[in-house]
């Protein structure tokens, strides 16, 4: 899978600065959790490494390979976002088969992956049923589903479990290291919980405005007196 490198990024949105010199090096099979206070550009480098939003200046790489102007279809890369963006009516086998269909995958091919996903994700009761009919865990078992079926090297996730109680969190973020270890998939993963970085992350990145305050592991990064990471 893909190392990630972020060459000296910066992206604006009018007179307000996003990103302003970013670099960081993510290995390649990395699990790198991005923390830092709302509005520190965490989920603006998410987006420019799924080439979603363009740098003004700078590359980004998958290993040796510039793709700062490659189509995010073209770049390996599944995103799951705060709001899982399912399609609501489509169902679960449904959303599963669309990215494959977009990426031109046969039929009877499209329809194995689909089949093998949702069996490995607990799903298969579900498939033939939409996102609104189903529990708030099995939507967010979908939505790292389409990441697994299109068999990306990176994946990009804004917040994935912001939104779910402890109990469920705590289920999905074993489900998603059980996907990791399987996968040895690159995972980029914005969070504001310092506990579930720790939990996840082998590399952590501690954004402050506009920029890296401090990067590396778990154990290598400088604490306040509250035992917070200092940006």
């Amino acid at each position: 899978m893909p190392s990630i490198t972020l060459d000296h990024v910066v992206k604006s949105y009018g007179s307000v600065s996003a990103l302003h010199d970013v670099s960081a090096v993510i290995a390649d099979g990395a699990r790198c959790a991005l923390v830092g206070r709302s509005g520190a550009g965490k989920s603006t480098v998410l987006r420019v490494v799924a080439g979603l939003e363009r740098p003004d200046s700078g590359r980004v790489l998958f290993d040796d390979r510039d793709v700062t102007h490659v189509a995010p279809s073209e770049r390996g890369v599944a995103m799951v976002f705060q709001d899982l963006s399912l399609y609501p009516h489509m169902t679960v086998r449904a959303n599963l088969a669309y990215p494959l269909k977009l990426r031109g995958v046969p039929r009877e091919e499209r329809e194995a992956r689909v089949v093998e996903t949702a069996k490995r994700m607990e799903l298969s009761a579900v498939l033939d049923r939409r996102p609104g009919s189903i529990s708030g865990g099995e939507q967010q078992r979908t939505a790292l589903a389409r990441a697994l079926v299109i068999e990306a090297g990176v994946w990009l996730l804004d917040e994935p479990f912001g939104q779910l109680d402890t109990r469920l969190r705590r289920r999905l973020e074993r489900l998603l290291l059980e996907l990791h270890a399987a996968t040895r998939a690159t995972i980029m993963h914005v969070t504001h919980d310092q506990d579930e970085a720790e939990r996840l992350a082998d590399h952590i990145i501690v954004m402050t405005p506009g920029g890296i305050a401090q990067s590396g592991a778990p154990t290598e990064l400088r604490r306040d007196d509250d035992g917070l990471w200092r940006e």
